[in-house]
């Protein structure tokens, strides 16, 4: 079915000014400059904006972090105890009619996803998720054939710059700006607020402040991200990333899974040597065959399931192994 502009600015936006506002805030623009634009009064935009903001459409702030170019891993414990199953839940990804594509939702047991309680009664969901991440076990075997046939072949960018030292005063920016403060005088008074200047090393001064955050954007760390809360995949793809051991295995394992299609990247975690930082997009039939294969051969894995909004939630593949296999979801 075909989606008319029509449709879209009366459901989402209701008339074309609130469509060209949304259209500057994608560019990054500020409320002058769309106010400027599009001939509106300047508080006329700041309101549709803390509107889009309430609705959860729009993120705290317009800057995301580059963790891997930082060379830190935000990492989450597991929980001591075995959480209970209402507790627990994996993501899908369903098409449904609206501009933006794909989104993800709760993986919710067959018979409600056949009425698509995920998304509210009414809404026609494609149902060809009602058993999600099933073992394929010739993903499994391929990988076992190909063993020491495979070869890495790395890609790195020509010229590249050594990474800057990492400090305490990077870390502290980049949190701040995760929580939506932005501006050398804004994350000043957070940041001394927070630590004293003996512990951080340097005084947290706006002028210092100032210097470091036009490092970080010029270095790529801190880098301008879509305002829009919506997550652009592939469909039938999933995208997350591991911790693991960097043992005897490590290379041999990526280059058969980059054999068999699955994209890889990797990075070193700082401060620990023997451990690196995996992002891995594949299909999501390969999912659990993969988090095996982590797990056999690369040891010690924390394993980061990515869901909306930027959020990384920690599974251990002993949780959900038994429950899986029995009764074919979660």
């Amino acid at each position: 079915m075909p989606i008319y502009t029509e449709t879209i600015i009366k459901r989402w936006f209701n008339d074309e000014k609130n469509l060209s506002t949304l259209n500057g805030i994608v560019r990054h623009w500020t409320d002058k400059q769309i106010a400027r634009e599009n001939n509106l009064r300047v508080d006329r935009v700041a309101n549709y904006r803390s509107k889009l903001k309430k609705k959860g459409l729009l993120t705290t702030g317009f800057f995301s972090i580059n963790h891997e170019k930082l060379g830190l891993v935000q990492v989450m414990d597991f929980p001591r105890e075995r959480p209970s199953l209402d507790d627990v839940f994996l993501t899908a990804l369903v098409r449904i009619s609206r501009p933006f594509g794909y989104l993800r939702v709760r993986q919710l047991p067959p018979d409600m996803v056949e009425e698509g309680y995920q998304l509210g009664a009414g809404f026609a969901v494609i149902n060809e998720f009602a058993t999600p991440f099933v073992v394929n076990n010739d993903f499994r075997a391929q990988f076992e054939k190909t063993l020491g046939k495979a070869e890495l072949n790395l890609y790195e960018k020509k010229n590249k710059k050594r990474d800057g030292k990492v400090d305490l005063l990077s870390i502290y920016i980049c949190k701040e700006v995760q929580k939506g403060f932005y501006g050398a005088r804004v994350l000043s008074r957070e940041i001394s607020q927070q630590i004293s200047e003996d512990e951080l090393g340097i005084q947290p001064s706006i002028s210092n402040v100032n210097r470091r955050l036009k490092q970080l954007k010029k270095e790529g760390i801190i880098c301008k991200s879509n305002p829009l809360n919506l997550v652009p995949l592939r469909p039938y793809y999933n995208q997350d990333s591991a911790v693991v051991k960097k043992n005897d295995n490590f290379l041999k394992t990526l280059a058969i899974l980059a054999k068999l299609n699955v994209m890889v990247r990797f990075s070193d975690v700082l401060n620990e040597p023997d451990r690196a930082y995996i992002a891995l997009q594949y299909h999501f039939s390969q999912k659990w065959d993969i988090l095996g294969i982590l797990k056999d051969y690369l040891e010690e894995i924390t394993f980061f399931d990515h869901s909306p909004f930027e959020i990384r939630r920690t599974i251990p593949f002993e949780y959900f192994e038994e429950i899986f296999s029995e009764k074919k979801w979660i």
